[in-house]
């Protein structure tokens, strides 16, 4: 269970940063107006079936021992990676809100030991590596995802977490996430019909704003930190956002990308 002692160093109650409050305040709204579980109402479970195999249930899912998921929600994705095998999972999420629901949604993978959640600060460049490090699995890591999540943040929040991971994984572990796919036909569309209202609101997190990238730029960034990407494209079903599955082939490079990173 997560507590405030989980948080980097300065952070801690009162002191959220723009993401997290903007996503509890969304759990909160949500349930205000009768949603039993928030981010349930986007898509169905025949969307979230389609997605969970090609991104995740066609790379191993099944056979998967350790696995991290960035951005949960409330679990519906948590709850097919746990019912595919016997892996533990760690949920990292920005938001209490949402790791309580989760928590609340998957009760028995809690008291099983199955699934753990852990806060993490939006403003930590290193929150994902130091979540797996305080798991003690540093480096041997099957899989890491986000869903639904990646979309919402800027590329260089992408990247950032797409460099950590590294870290995090085992010699051809995997990395899947959907991004905001800005030059498919649907994508563009809802990018010119959300202008206005996010650019009046200053494009704060509480508008749910997706910042817009294209394949070529997730999959040459993907590339220069050591993954051999095996999908990068427009999902198939929906036809609006990216799909991108990876997996760390070049240890080397990784480690020089994490090497410039700090400087």
């Amino acid at each position: 269970m997560s507590s405030a002692s989980d948080l980097p160093p300065g952070s801690g109650e009162g002191s959220q940063g723009r993401f997290a409050n903007a996503w509890d305040r969304y759990v909160d709204d949500a349930r205000r107006v009768g949603q039993v579980w928030p981010g349930d109402d986007w898509g169905d479970p025949v969307l979230w079936n389609a997605w969970f195999l090609r991104l995740l249930g066609d790379f191993g899912a099944a056979t998967w021992q350790r696995v991290v998921e960035i951005g949960q929600g409330t679990g519906k994705y948590t709850s097919r990676v746990l019912a595919a095998g016997n892996a533990q999972l760690l949920a990292c999420d920005v938001s209490e809100r949402f790791l309580g629901l989760c928590r609340e949604r998957l009760a028995e993978h809690v008291a099983s030991g199955r699934l753990r959640t852990r806060l993490v600060d939006e403003r930590d460049p290193f929150g994902i590596p130091n979540a797996v490090a305080a798991e003690g699995w540093t480096g041997a890591v099957d899989a890491v995802f986000s869903i639904d999540t990646f979309v919402h943040l800027t590329f260089t929040q992408v990247a950032a977490i797409l460099l950590g991971t590294t870290s995090c994984l085992r010699p051809g572990g995997v990395m899947a996430f959907t991004y905001a796919c800005g030059t498919s036909e649907p994508g563009r569309r809802k990018m010119i019909q959300d202008l206005d209202r996010v650019i009046r609101a200053g494009s704060e997190p509480t508008t749910g704003c997706f910042h817009w990238v294209s394949p070529e730029l997730v999959r040459v960034t993907a590339e220069a930190m050591g993954y051999e990407v095996a999908i990068c494209d427009v999902d198939p079903l929906h036809g609006r956002d990216g799909h991108f599955v990876g997996r760390l082939r070049d240890l080397d490079r990784a480690r020089g990308m994490r090497e410039l990173q700090r400087g």
